[in-house]
């Protein structure tokens, strides 16, 4: 008996299935790209209202009359401000500061007080997320305590 068939049906099996995986793949690519694009377009909306609101209440003079707290939020909403490219900024910013510098270092235990996060979700957002940014930071573990092990920025995006 010859095992030819089989192992052909197998590898005709095998590459059915793995265009089937490319297609789900890529229609959750489109998802993606699609979600991105309505949430580019839902926040410029928002930002031309923003903007426009503020302007008529400056042309009708009422600008000065609402509170300086008023003011800084309607400034904040009508300016455009660009993504940072970091994702889960806030824990990066928790992490490393407002204003993080080549070179800048926080131990394991320092991160953990700051984010209330782990050393595989730390892995995980140095991987992905900041990587993809372009933020380089460099894991180095402590031989006695992990504890001392420490994180260090070794490149941010230009």
């Amino acid at each position: 008996m010859s095992l030819e068939p089989q192992i052909m049906e197998e590898v005709t099996a095998t590459a059915e299935a793995a265009e089937a995986l490319e297609a789900k793949r890529e229609a959750k690519r489109e998802a993606a790209k699609r979600f991105t694009e309505r949430k580019a377009q839902e926040k410029a909306e928002r930002i031309e209202k923003a903007s426009k609101l503020v302007e008529k209440l400056k042309k009708e003079n009422m600008w000065d009359k609402i509170g300086a707290e008023y003011q800084e939020f309607l400034t904040k909403l009508a300016t455009a401000t660009p993504n940072s490219g970091v994702a889960s900024s806030s824990t990066f910013a928790k992490l490393f500061g407002a204003t993080p510098k080549v070179g800048d270092k926080v131990t394991l235990l320092q991160a953990f007080e700051r984010t209330f996060k782990g050393q595989s979700d730390i892995d995980r957002l140095i991987r992905t997320k900041w990587a993809q940014a372009g933020i380089v930071i460099k894991y180095t573990q402590d031989a006695k305590d992990i504890f001392k092990s420490v994180y260090e920025i070794t490149a941010l995006p230009q």
